[in-house]
């Protein structure tokens, strides 16, 4: 039997059925849930649902975070886009054989907004954020992204901007062009720069998407900029990250 309440160490809700009950998934619970009527239960668990994995999600991303920190203390923070770059290089190992470089505006718009719901984007943290569509582009605008942004703002479960007292972690000392030519930029944020910018220049002659990073007032959101041709982006696209736009290179 499925019973959800509220937890008062943690502050919110969990499941606390039978011992024997707690390893099966959560999803089986609720299709079984809807199967048998019970609204109420199905709804319950539906709820419970935004808050299972979200804890393991924000636990990664600060130790992420404090990963990279750390590497900049200790080893330099011009080390940070190499270790970037073998984890890229690592992670996407798998997938170079599936996929090819045609460029669809669309389906990496679907891609990126599935992401960035699973992140739990947005004010409430719950994955929401706005999506428009302008003559040479999609723009989607996280406020904030589920990560950095949370991050840096600080989450809404008050437990503070990772870049204050009591975590300090880092920023970007001086500008680079593996940090938009920015300096301040958090360490967990450069990533989006070289996996979205650098290396997809590198390989196929321009970037996935776009980003615009809020370094100078982080209340604002981040933004991201799919260009529905990689001929529409811009050439300052390319040079702020130290490249330069060169239509002969791109990969159809």
């Amino acid at each position: 039997m499925t019973i959800i309440d509220k937890n008062e160490l943690y502050g919110r809700p969990m499941r606390i059925e039978n011992i024997d009950e707690l390893g099966e998934n959560t999803l089986n619970k609720l299709k079984k849930a809807i199967k048998a009527g019970d609204r109420k239960l199905a709804l319950d668990i539906a709820d419970y649902l935004f808050w299972e994995g979200k804890g393991i999600h924000d636990s990664l991303t600060d130790w992420i975070f404090c990963d990279l920190d750390w590497i900049a203390r200790n080893c330099r923070e011009e080390k940070i886009p190499e270790v970037l770059r073998f984890v890229r290089q690592k992670k996407g190992a798998p997938y170079k054989s599936k996929g090819n470089s045609t460029w669809n505006a669309l389906n990496q718009v679907r891609m990126y907004a599935e992401g960035m719901r699973a992140h739990r984007s947005g004010p409430e943290e719950a994955g929401d954020f706005i999506i428009t569509e302008e003559p040479d582009r999609y723009v989607m605008s996280l406020d904030p992204c589920g990560s950095g942004g949370r991050m840096v703002r600080g989450p809404l479960d008050k437990s503070g901007s990772r870049v204050a007292p009591p975590f300090s972690l880092g920023k970007t000392s001086k500008p680079y062009p593996w940090s938009w030519g920015k300096a301040n930029v958090p360490y967990y944020c450069i990533h989006c720069c070289l996996w979205s910018e650098i290396m997809p220049i590198e390989s196929n002659g321009y970037p996935q998407r776009i980003n615009e990073c809020p370094v100078l007032d982080f209340k604002k959101p981040c933004r991201w900029y799919i260009y529905k041709s990689p001929e529409l982006i811009p050439a300052e696209y390319f040079e702020r990250v130290g490249l330069k736009k060169d239509i002969s290179k791109f990969k159809k």
